[in-house]
C-alpha cells in the first residue's frame, strides 16, 4: 500500500512540475458558433492560458486535423492541448457555416486515436486533453430516443438532413438510433481515452449565444473553488491520476465536477450537458482500429481480424466498418484464393454467417416499414461479397430491390438519396439493379428524381415511362437548369431507351455534347463525355466505336473512366480498331501515368 500511495504521490509531482514548465494551452475549433471560443479568450487569457486555433491549420484540399496532428514548430514540438473545444452542429461529423473545408469527421478523429502507440505518427497532444468541450447537439448520445425532445429517427433525419450530405443521412440516423453500429457517445469517449472530463450534450445542445452565460459562470465558479482554472486542471489531473488506477481495477467512474452540467439545466430546462471522462486503453472500441490500416502486406491478416469480428458478440457494433473495409478491399481479395478460402472457412466454422442474419432480423424488427434501407442494403451487399457470388449479380439485384420495398411492396419514390444505394451497387460491383415503372410509387418529377435512375437497370416496357418522365422535366425545366443541374440530367438519362422518339430529351442530349468549351473546360469535358457514354449503348455498332474512339481521345481520366465501366460492365465490346487505337495512344502519346493505367485496364492487359 505505501508503494501505491508513493507511486500516486511521485506521479503527481512529476505532472505538476512539468505542467509548470510549459504555458497552459486550449485548442479551438469553431466550425459553427464563435460564441464558446470567445468566453473561453475573455476568461482564460488573462489568466496566462495560450490558444491555438486548429481551423488556422486548414489548407484546401486537405484535412486540417491531419494538418494538426503532423504539425511541429521550430523546436520540433507539436501541439499540446490542456483544454480542448469543438463548436459545430454534429451528425458523425461537426460541421457549420465556416464551410466544407472545415468540417471534421467522427472517423478521422477515430483513425488518429488508433495511433497513440506510434512514437512518430500520433496526435496524442491533441487527442488527450485534460477537459474536452463538444459543443454540438448528440455529441455524447446513446441509442435511446432524444430525453428532452422526443425526437423519432424520422425527424431526427429531416432535422440533419440540413447539415448531412443525402446520401449519408439514413447511416447517420441508424448510427444514432438503430441496433447496429456503436453509439456516438462509446466513440467519443474512446477517441478521448486519456481525457479525464468530457462536456457534451446527450441530445440537443443550447445556441451559442444561449452558452455564453452559462460558460461565463463555469469559469467564475471554478475560479472561486479553486483559485484559478489551471489551478483547477492540475487539481482535475491528479483525478485523473487516480481514474487511472481505478479503471485498472475495473471501476470506471464518472468525475464529480458537474458545475457546467447544473449552469445549463438551471438555465435552459430542456437541455441536458452529459458529463464522462474518456474511455482508456483496451476499450472495445479499439477493436476496429486494424479496419483503418491501408497497407496490402497487411491485408490478409486484416481479413482475418474482420471475420473474427465478424463473429463476436460485438458484431453489431463494427458492422457499418467492417462492411465498408469489405467493400474497399473486395477487388484485391478476389485476386488471392487463398484469402477466399479463408473466408468461406470461417463462414462455415464460426458465428460470423449466423451473426450477419441476426443482424438482419434486427434490423427488420427495428425498421420494419423500411424507412431506412441503406444499413440492410450494406448487409445484404457485405453476405454476397464475403460468399463471392460476383457471377450471380442478377441474384443480388433482386435481393437489393426486395430489401428497399415498403410494406406494401413499393419502392420509395424516388429522391436525391437513393442515388447512392443504387450506384454503390453498380460501381463497386457492376451490377445494375433491374427497375420497373411499376415498382416505384410515383414517376420522378424533378432532376433529384431522375438522377437515382442512372444507375439501374430499367426493363424495356418501362423505357417509355421513365424517357417521357425525363422529357417532361426538361420540357418544363430545361431553360432553368443549372450548370450542376445540367450534368446530372444528362449523366443521368444517357441510357435511357428510346430517346429518338422524345424530341426534348433528344435534342438536350446532343446540345450537352456542344457544350462551350470557354465555360469550363472541367464541364465541357464531362458534357460531352455523358453524350458519348449514351452512344456506346446505341444498336448502330459504327456509332459505338466512334464515340468510343471519342472517349479515347479526348485526354481525359474522367473520359477513360467511363469507358472502362462499360467494359468492365460488360456494355460495351471493344472492336479491332478501338483496341488498336487505344494502344497507339499507350504507345504513341506517352500518356500520363493514371491514363496509362486505364487504358491498360480498357484493354485487359
Amino acid at each position: 500500500m505505501l508503494v501505491k500511495v508513493l507511486l500516486l504521490h511521485s506521479l503527481a509531482f512529476f505532472f505538476l512540475s512539468s505542467n509548470a514548465l510549459a504555458q497552459p494551452t486550449v485548442c479551438v475549433a469553431s466550425i459553427n458558433s464563435e460564441d464558446e471560443e470567445q468566453v473561453m479568450r475573455e476568461e482564460l487569457t488573462q489568466q496566462g492560458f495560450k490558444f491555438i486555433n486548429l481551423l488556422d491549420f486548414q489548407k484546401e484540399g486537405t484535412n486540417w486535423i491531419d494538418n494538426a496532428c503532423n504539425h511541429r514548430d521550430s523546436n520540433g514540438e507539436k501541439i499540446r492541448c490542456d483544454v480542448k473545444m469543438i463548436s459545430a452542429h454534429f451528425a458523425e461529423r461537426f460541421v457549420g457555416d465556416k464551410g466544407q473545408d472545415a468540417m471534421l469527421k467522427l472517423t478521422d478523429l477515430e483513425k488518429w486515436s488508433c495511433q497513440k502507440d506510434d512514437p512518430e505518427n500520433n496526435c496524442s497532444g491533441i487527442l488527450n486533453p485534460t477537459e474536452v468541450f463538444l459543443m454540438g447537439c448528440n455529441t455524447l448520445a446513446g441509442k435511446e430516443v432524444d430525453r428532452k425532445t422526443g425526437r423519432t429517427i424520422d425527424q431526427y433525419m429531416k432535422n440533419i438532413s440540413k447539415y448531412a450530405p443525402a446520401d449519408l443521412v439514413q447511416d447517420i440516423a441508424m448510427s444514432r438510433f438503430g441496433p447496429i453500429g456503436s453509439s456516438n457517445q462509446d466513440r467519443v469517449r474512446s477517441v478521448y481515452g486519456d481525457t479525464t472530463k468530457i462536456y457534451a450534450f446527450a441530445d440537443t445542445a443550447p445556441t451559442g449565444p444561449q452558452i455564453r452565460k452559462y460558460f461565463r459562470n463555469y469559469f467564475k465558479k471554478i475560479n472561486d473553488q479553486h483559485g484559478n482554472y489551471e489551478q483547477h486542471l492540475e487539481k482535475t489531473s491528479l483525478k485523473k491520476i487516480e481514474n487511472q488506477r481505478k479503471i485498472a481495477e475495473g471501476a470506471l467512474d464518472l468525475l464529480n465536477n458537474t458545475t457546467l452540467k447544473t449552469e445549463v439545466e438551471r438555465g435552459s430546462g430542456n437541455v441536458t450537458v452529459i458529463t464522462c471522462n474518456g474511455l482508456s486503453a483496451g476499450n472495445a472500441q479499439e477493436k476496429k482500429c486494424f479496419l483503418f490500416n491501408n497497407d496490402p502486406d497487411l491485408l490478409p491478416s486484416n481479413v482475418e481480424q474482420a471475420l473474427d469480428l465478424l463473429a463476436s458478440e460485438d458484431a453489431d457494433q463494427f458492422l457499418p466498418q467492417i462492411a465498408e473495409f469489405f467493400k474497399k478491399n473486395h477487388k484485391d481479395i478476389v485476386k488471392d484464393p487463398e484469402m477466399v478460402r479463408d473466408i468461406q472457412f470461417m463462414l462455415q466454422n464460426s458465428d460470423a454467417a449466423k451473426n450477419l442474419k441476426k443482424m438482419l432480423d434486427e434490423l427488420n424488427e427495428f425498421d420494419p416499414d423500411n424507412k431506412v434501407p441503406n444499413s440492410r442494403i450494406n448487409l445484404i451487399y457485405l453476405q454476397h461479397l464475403l460468399e463471392h457470388q460476383d457471377g450471380r449479380k442478377e441474384e443480388l439485384g433482386k435481393k437489393l430491390k426486395s430489401a428497399l420495398k415498403d410494406k406494401n411492396g413499393k419502392l420509395p419514390a424516388l429522391v436525391r438519396k437513393n442515388s447512392n444505394i443504387f450506384c454503390e451497387i453498380y460501381y463497386v460491383n457492376f451490377t445494375r439493379m433491374p427497375v420497373s415503372s411499376s415498382d416505384f410509387n410515383e414517376m420522378p418529377k424533378s432532376v433529384d428524381g431522375i438522377a437515382p435512375l442512372r444507375c439501374t437497370k430499367i426493363d424495356q416496357r418501362s423505357g417509355g415511362a421513365f424517357t417521357q418522365a425525363a422529357n417532361d422535366i426538361i420540357k418544363k425545366d430545361g431553360a432553368k437548369l443549372t450548370t450542376a443541374q445540367r450534368l446530372k440530367m444528362i449523366r443521368s438519362i444517357q441510357d435511357f431507351p428510346y430517346a429518338d422518339n422524345f424530341p426534348e430529351l433528344n435534342t438536350f442530349i446532343t446540345q450537352q455534347a456542344s457544350y462551350p468549351k470557354s465555360d469550363s473546360n472541367k464541364n465541357h469535358i464531362r458534357f460531352q463525355t455523358y453524350a458519348h457514354n449514351n452512344r456506346l449503348l446505341s444498336t448502330n455498332p459504327s456509332t459505338r466505336d466512334d464515340a468510343a474512339i471519342k472517349m479515347l481521345t479526348m485526354n481525359s481520366s474522367f473520359s477513360l473512366q467511363h469507358l472502362l465501366r462499360r467494359v468492365q460492365a460488360g456494355e460495351y465490346k471493344l472492336s479491332p480498331a478501338v483496341i488498336e487505337k487505344a494502344k497507339q495512344i499507350r504507345q504513341t502519346k506517352n500518356p500520363a501515368k493514371n491514363h496509362y493505367r486505364y487504358l491498360t485496364a480498357i484493354l485487359g492487359e
